[in-house]
């Protein structure tokens, strides 16, 4: 049996399900541990916004009949789990941060957190983010600031703030984030936690907070986050099961498998340093070199290869494109009615609904759009970029000549 002086909220997941599983810890009793720490160090934190502590106690009630019954228990069976506020949690509030949806109530589970309560995992919460998502720290008008836990005076990262926050500090076993552009990966670090951004599409996104309407430049992906890499994986093959694609069908029936079938020896790593559009800045590049000396280094011999990328300016083109037919949409619309308001809503017009979703990426579509003369798309792009300076100052960096030509080809682009 398992010792009781063990402190449980220093297990992983990974042991906590197989203690549950054994009969060693009853998934009350490590429920029990983790909302006492959970308790003890939020106060200081503010990570965890919306707690859910007695219906948590609740299904840790009836994980513990289900194993006393013989009847078999997910992969999770007892471990204590927060999600981002972003995903939907029947009967509780998805605000991303913004005081005019405080009073938004999910009716159901958005799809990762129903596979999460399916195999077994206890929801204590869920945890703070920035508005709207779109921040690397984590701090809004509705549910305040979180606190990094090694220095309270520093911020947890963004915008998966709050799950990093609770997990580096003990009061969470597993958690489930989100990522477009760093959103696990950056809280990770500042914390000092393990977290995993999957490829695009490999996870339902239904359910979850949708802050960029419209966008199909870089999609928004679930991630777990833990304070191992092994519970990554176990994570990630619940997440990633096999009927996904069965209830939302923009996954593709992929399935997941184990790492532990790689075969290393057979891998092919590629690198590059600079995608065509936007040159890192020097310090990444190091990075990026040092990245690929290492893995010559772990295994010499390997074929470690430059790759440029293909799809680097395809995005910028999708980018540019739809902020090009965004404001000739609006142009001609005000035309023929003579109105001076901004685009607003879903129309049954794809241009008019397209000017709405792709306000939040590119800027939104206002009345300066209807000038006499419409600017290119690379002034566009250059705007967006560097919104302190005005179109006409021409941008001169050499990191943006790329995206001028590449803007300036979107004009002659089928819609």
């Amino acid at each position: 049996m398992l010792s009781r002086q063990v402190d449980i909220t220093s297990m992983s997941a990974t042991e906590i399900a197989a203690c549950v599983r054994g009969r060693e810890l009853s998934a009350s009793e490590v429920a029990d541990a983790f909302l006492r720490r959970l308790e003890s160090v939020n106060g200081r934190l503010n990570a965890v916004v919306v707690p859910l502590f007695e219906s948590a106690r609740a299904e840790a009630a009836a994980i513990d009949e289900r194993i006393a019954a013989g009847a078999p228990v997910g992969p999770l069976a007892g471990v204590p789990v927060t999600v981002k506020e972003s995903f939907d949690v029947r009967g509780t509030p998805t605000t991303a941060g913004l005081t005019a949806r405080k009073g938004h109530i999910a009716t159901a589970d958005a799809v990762m957190v129903s596979r999460l309560r399916q195999s077994g995992a206890v929801l204590l919460g869920k945890t703070n983010v920035p508005p709207l998502l779109l921040s690397t720290e984590t701090d809004n008008p509705l549910y305040g600031r979180t606190n990094n836990p090694w220095d309270l005076g520093r911020a947890p990262g963004g915008s998966s703030g709050g799950e990093a926050a609770i997990i580096a500090s003990r009061g969470s076993a597993l958690g489930l984030g989100s990522d477009l552009g760093g959103s696990v990966r950056v809280p990770a670090l500042a914390c000092g936690i393990h977290a995993l951004r999957p490829t695009s599409m490999r996870l339902s996104m239904l359910g979850h907070f949708d802050c960029l309407p419209g966008n199909e430049a870089i999609l928004t992906q679930p991630g777990p986050m833990a304070r191992s890499v092994t519970d990554l994986s176990l994570a990630m093959s619940v997440l990633a099961g096999p009927d996904q694609s069965l209830r939302d069908p923009a996954v593709p029936p992929v399935p997941w498998n184990h790492p532990s079938g790689v075969e290393l020896s057979k891998l092919r790593i590629a690198y590059y340093t600079d995608n065509g559009v936007f040159r890192p800045s020097p310090a990444i590049r190091r990075a990026v070199t040092g990245g690929r000396l290492a893995c010559e280094h772990w295994r010499p011999g390997r074929r470690v290869a430059w790759s440029q990328p293909g799809r680097g300016l395809g995005h910028l083109r999708t980018i540019a494109r739809c902020r090009w037919h965004a404001r000739s949409a609006a142009c001609a619309q005000r035309q023929q009615t003579g109105s001076s308001h901004e685009i607003s809503g879903r129309s049954g017009d794809i241009a008019a609904g397209r000017a709405h979703d792709t306000g939040p990426l590119v800027g939104g579509v206002g009345s300066a759009a209807c000038k006499s003369r419409s600017p290119t798309p690379a002034e566009s792009v250059s705007t967006r970029l560097l919104p302190t300076r005005s179109t006409s100052q021409r941008v001169s960096r050499p990191f943006l000549r790329g995206a001028e030509r590449a803007a300036n080809r979107c004009s002659a682009l089928p819609g």
